[in-house]
């Protein structure tokens, strides 16, 4: 996590991330893509829906923080 958590320091830093809490960043995002690869792995995802899934997650989580509400590239 602390890589994580140093990622999201420096994207906040750097402006890409709005200005907060990294370490809360980081959970959340941590939790989204935890839980599309569970889903993957107990075979409720599979194929293009698994990485659709993933991401998704992945993308709403950043969105979250970014200054514009909008997910930054893909």
């Amino acid at each position: 996590m602390a890589v994580l958590v140093d990622a999201m320091r420096d994207a906040m830093g750097a402006g890409l991330l709005r200005a907060g809490d990294p370490e809360a960043v980081a959970w959340l995002l941590h939790a989204a893509a935890h839980g599309a690869v569970s889903l993957e792995i107990s075979g409720h995802l599979t194929g293009d829906d698994a990485l659709r899934c993933f991401r998704e997650l992945t993308s709403a989580a950043f969105a979250a923080s970014t200054p514009s509400g909008r997910p930054g590239p893909t």
